[in-house]
């Protein structure tokens, strides 16, 4: 996977991403908490319900980047109804 690197011309939009990504990944429970809920029934419902609290908390603590937060949950949900599984890719997120 390609990654596009941060530059003083970055957007808005993608800066808000990346903060996002990296307050989730590094500053929170998620991924291990995915881990732990892998496999288990109502792993769907569990996932949603995980994505939205840590969104709103990253949202709360953070509230520059508000407009990531709310963008990403809305694709990960949509993702979730149409049954498109996010949670191996959401794994392997730097």
């Amino acid at each position: 996977m390609d990654f596009e690197p941060v530059t003083v011309t970055s957007g808005a939009a993608f800066l808000d991403r990346i903060t996002v990504n990296s307050v989730r990944h590094q500053l929170t429970a998620y991924d291990r908490r995915l881990e732990e809920v892998a496999g288990r029934s109502g792993v769907g419902r569990t996932i949603a319900t995980l994505r939205q609290r840590v969104y709103a908390a990253i949202a709360e603590a953070y509230p520059h980047p508000n407009q990531g937060c709310t963008c990403q949950l809305a694709e990960r949900l949509s993702q979730a109804e149409s049954g498109e599984s996010t949670a191996h890719r959401d794994l392997s997120l730097p």
